[in-house]
């Protein structure tokens, strides 16, 4: 069986973004918004996912990169503890223009 779980800004399970708050200046976003923490290393957002087992799971992360340089990202599972995943958030050619990308 596939759970999904979604986690939207301001809602349960979206812990705080490290350097922003939540922005809503873009269009195309779900929720109540979107983050753009700075593209830098000890900068980023936090959830908090409780699962009822272990396991892989399929993590997305929709975004929107309007900048020319690809923007990389580490996915972080129990502070680095169970694996460290890099996501690389290409260029969608606008800040309105949203991609999601992947891994498990």
């Amino acid at each position: 069986m596939n759970n999904t779980i979604t986690i939207e800004e301001n809602q349960t399970g979206y812990c705080n973004t490290q350097t922003v708050p939540v922005e809503t200046d873009h269009t195309g976003y779900l929720g109540t918004g979107y983050s753009n923490p700075e593209n830098a290393i000890g900068k980023g957002l936090e959830w908090k996912i409780d699962a009822q087992a272990a396991g892989s799971a399929t993590v997305n992360i929709r975004y929107a990169n309007g900048g020319t340089n690809t923007r990389v990202g580490n996915l972080s599972v129990n502070s680095g503890a169970d694996g460290m995943y890099t996501m690389n958030q290409t260029s969608t050619g606008a800040w309105t223009t949203w991609q999601t990308v992947t891994t498990t």
